[in-house]
């Protein structure tokens, strides 16, 4: 199974919409927050199985606080993060994941990529696809490949653009 795993495109599925042309064939899409657009225009273009989760900035989307997912005999919980304090550390969301017997715990909110691959538990974040905050600033998202017996392994991409114009405070902002 190929799951495409994305966070904080603030408004911007043109990007979101890249990196699914960018990932190729998947069987599932995870967002992790922070949409702030069109989310049945997102679940439309994508085609498969979407889970998306609200973020602080998400008002009136009507998107689930969290969820609770199986896949391939994993058990994977899907958040924002900002209401664990991901700004600060990541041992209230590695507890909460631990506690509730959690293989898999994917957060966003923080724009930076991480990837903590423990005995019990593994806590990601793809990065953002809209404003990176990681050193170099690559817009990141991530690939996580699932098989039959539960095997995880996990991707990071970097959003290819193209080479679309930079408005003018593009220019001036990096």
């Amino acid at each position: 199974m190929r799951i495409l795993i994305v966070s904080d495109s603030h408004g911007r599925n043109d990007l979101v919409k890249q990196a699914i042309k960018q990932a190729g064939e998947i069987d599932a899409f995870i967002h992790l927050g922070d949409v702030e657009d069109d989310v049945e225009e997102l679940r439309a273009f994508v085609g498969c199985p979407s889970y998306i989760v609200t973020g602080n900035n998400d008002y009136g989307l009507g998107l689930p606080d969290h969820l609770n997912l199986e896949l391939c005999g994993k058990k994977i919980f899907l958040t924002h993060g900002h209401r664990y304090g991901v700004n600060y550390d990541l041992k209230r969301l590695g507890l909460f994941g631990t506690m509730n017997q959690m293989d898999i715990v994917m957060y966003g909110h923080t724009h930076y990529p991480h990837l903590d691959r423990g005995d019990d538990i593994t806590l990601l974040n793809p990065g953002s696809l809209a404003y990176p905050r990681q050193e170099g600033r690559a817009k990141t998202f991530m690939i996580m490949e699932l098989d039959e017996q539960g095997n995880a392994e996990f991707l990071w991409k970097e959003l290819e653009e193209g080479t679309r114009k930079k408005k003018w405070w593009e220019r001036w902002n990096g």
